[in-house]
């Protein structure tokens, strides 16, 4: 064989082993996304409700499962006795017999104070009589003072009740879902103590603990992406709501809140894989 045809043997050799080498997976690798971090979902709301007083359980108006409003009645403990002392405030602020009362006394000791001073003038009165009927005008006038007074003072005292008759009332604070009761009618519940848990899920939250390095661009209104681990491709947007203002320094990681809305009502507490950018 001649030297020129060794060298081509060679060359397309060299050139065949370069195309198996290209072929075989060793050509430049692409980028790897990273990897996402695990965490737990918990509800946007989850309040644990109590009374502020020590009662017995007259009326249960919910279930677990139910949808409330808020403001809507829960749970109400036995209040008749504070009910009709709130009817009797509510009365007395009603009510301005007094006040006319008065007014209909100072209006007459007016009278008999211009009389008396009109005759005193004739010389049919003295100034002794003048002088007191003057004084039992201004007593009247006191009177329909004091008498005003307590009106506002009853108007006052017929708030403090119905705030008072309130606290008899257990209501939602916000729109959610009774999750769990604890309370039994006719059973005495203590003053704090929770008897029902009231929950939100129509938006879920994640506090992550993010590697500080990789939360150092995040900030709050930004885009992630979260998904369920047994769907890891069915990525769904989340934001950035805040951002711990002090990293862990044990752990090397900063505290970051998340929250997306849960179009699929999944219950909360599912764990969650957050992909940042």
């Amino acid at each position: 064989m001649s030297p020129r045809n060794t060298v081509c043997s060679v060359l397309i050799l060299v050139s065949a082993a370069v195309g198996v080498m290209l072929l075989g997976g060793l050509s430049p690798q692409q980028p790897k996304e990273p990897a996402p971090i695990e965490c737990v979902t918990r509800p946007q709301l989850d309040a644990q409700l109590g009374f502020p007083i020590t009662g017995r359980v007259d009326r249960i108006l919910v279930k677990p499962g139910d949808a409330v409003i808020k403001g809507q009645e829960l749970i109400a403990i036995e209040d008749a006795i504070p009910k009709a002392q709130f009817e009797l405030l509510k009365l007395r602020s009603e009510s301005t017999l007094e006040i006319d009362a008065a007014k209909a006394d100072w209006d007459l000791a007016k009278l008999q104070r211009e009389l008396v001073s009109q005759s005193f003038e004739r010389n049919a009165a003295t100034a002794l009589e003048v002088e007191r009927l003057v004084l039992e005008a201004e007593k009247a006038r006191l009177a329909l003072e004091l008498f005003k007074q307590r009106h506002e003072e009853a108007k006052r005292q017929m708030v403090e009740g119905r705030e008072r008759l309130e606290q008899f009332m257990l209501r939602a604070p916000r729109d959610g879902v009774i999750d769990r009761l604890v309370a039994e009618p006719g059973e005495v519940v203590q003053e704090q103590r929770p008897v029902l848990r009231l929950v939100d899920v129509t938006t879920l939250r994640i506090d992550a603990a993010i590697p500080t390095s990789r939360a150092l661009d995040l900030r709050p209104g930004q885009k992630v992406l979260v998904s369920y681990p047994e769907a890891p491709n069915a990525r769904m947007d989340a934001t950035v709501k805040s951002l711990a203002a002090v990293a862990d320094s044990a752990s090397n990681t900063r505290l970051v809140r998340i929250e997306f809305p849960n179009q699929s009502m999944s219950p909360a507490g599912r764990s969650v894989l957050v992909w940042l950018p």
